[in-house]
């Protein structure tokens, strides 16, 4: 009964390396978590946050962290394709229509100290010969 009222209460979540989070903690989380609205990662891996806000189901509703407004990022050594798939996070959630009533709200992305953030390109590619 206490873990139910948990989960609606919970609106900002604070992860750091010292916490050993499951492989998918972020997945099970959106679920846990419907009211959730920021999240503070400081170092760590975001792929599987990353993987877990990307997901959708059929409906708007079957969003990850519906209620997600910000996502601050600290000390993120970001992986290759890591930085393209946030931002589709980012256009995915501004381009909700909310046609089924249930409106998402717009992503604020907060980056502090991280690396990698631009997407590497291959430099051969269009080069003269």
């Amino acid at each position: 009964m206490y873990v139910g009222c948990l989960r609606s209460t919970i609106q900002t979540l604070s992860v750091s390396p010292s916490f050993d989070l499951p492989g998918n903690f972020w997945c099970v989380g959106s679920a846990d978590f419907p009211e959730l609205k920021v999240i503070h990662l400081n170092k760590g891996s975001i792929g599987a946050l990353i993987a877990a806000l990307r997901s959708k189901g059929t409906q708007n509703s079957d969003m990850a962290f519906p209620s997600l407004h910000a996502l601050e990022l600290k000390s993120i050594d970001f992986q290759y394709d890591e930085p393209g798939s946030l931002q589709d996070v980012v256009a995915i959630r501004a381009n909700n229509d909310a046609s089924d009533g249930f409106h998402i709200h717009n992503l604020k992305l907060q980056f502090a100290r991280c690396r990698n953030l631009y997407q590497q390109t291959d430099n051969t590619e269009g080069e003269p010969d």
